[in-house]
């Protein structure tokens, strides 16, 4: 969480980009709490002598097992990573000023970032580099944008810059 800045669990769990630690998140504290129910109900009947708190628990675990439809909130979130959620808007702007900042930059024609797995981003731009810019030259430029934006976050795993000459 202090990674990315995110102040606690519930920003953390929306804006992932892991989707099975949100879901083992989710389905673990069902678990946990149906269990807990169902203790609480056989202790309650046990020494009540009443079977009625067992069955009350029965019918918590289910309204809680019902309640898992808590994994339509899981697939609400996954629907932007499906949808192709790209990183925050500060994260973006940043990314955009290496690029601008690159020697021989004239205009970002295009510039995107979107996730293609769990912390794993693709950031593409069409740049357009000065005409005067040798082509071997900018082999080089385009290696060390692609090296700058890699390093300024670690989730930059794929970059695709397209020279506009």
């Amino acid at each position: 969480m202090d990674q990315y800045d995110w102040s606690g669990i519930g920003e953390a769990f929306r804006k992932t980009s892991d989707v099975t630690t949100p879901t083992a998140l989710t389905e673990d504290t069902i678990a946990l709490l149906g269990a807990g129910l169902a203790l609480v109900g056989i202790l309650l009947s046990k020494a009540a002598g009443n079977e009625v708190y067992d069955a009350i628990a029965a019918l918590l675990i289910g309204i809680l097992s019902v309640g898992f439809a808590l994994a339509i909130t899981i697939a609400w979130e996954n629907r932007r990573l499906i949808l192709g959620e790209s990183l925050s808007p500060d994260a973006e702007t940043e990314l955009r000023e290496i690029v601008a900042a690159a020697p021989h930059v004239v205009h970002i024609d295009a510039f995107r970032t979107v996730f293609v797995g769990p912390q794993a981003v693709l950031v593409t731009a069409d740049v357009s580099f000065d005409p005067e810019t040798e082509a071997a030259e900018l082999d080089e430029l385009i290696a060390d944008v692609e090296t700058r934006l890699r390093a300024a976050d670690d989730r930059v795993e794929h970059v695709s810059v397209e020279p506009e000459v």
